[in-house]
């Protein structure tokens, strides 16, 4: 199961008990046919979530495609930085750190049309 990046700050929550949520960074490396001009459509749309995160075999699907991964440590500490502000110097602060990762391949979702009798 996967043990939650480390943030510099604590995320911020909502006061009402029902909007009420956790902030979690996750590494994913996304294996099978994906490009990125679906990623960031994606991405700019919401589409893009992470269902059974607290399994070993957690799903994430990115806008139509699904993929089943599982969590693994990694060899050292994936670092992550976010970009500061939209200037032309490339500035970058530390968001989060992790030493576990989410390694995912593509998985076909069929439809299972047993009936029982």
């Amino acid at each position: 199961m996967p043990k939650k990046a480390t943030q510099e700050q604590k995320p911020q929550t909502s006061q009402a008990p029902d909007d009420e949520y956790e902030e979690t960074i996750v590494v994913a490396d996304l294996n099978g046919v994906l490009d990125v001009d679906s990623v960031n459509r994606a991405f700019r749309n919401g589409n893009i979530s992470l269902r059974f995160a607290n399994t070993d075999r957690p799903l994430v699907q990115v806008g139509q495609s699904v993929f089943a991964g599982e969590w693994n440590e990694t060899m050292g500490t994936d670092i992550i930085f976010q970009k500061n502000g939209k200037d032309q110097d490339n500035n970058y602060e530390f968001l989060a750190k992790s030493s576990t990762r989410l390694s995912t391949n593509k998985a076909i979702v069929s439809c299972s049309n047993e009936s029982k009798e």
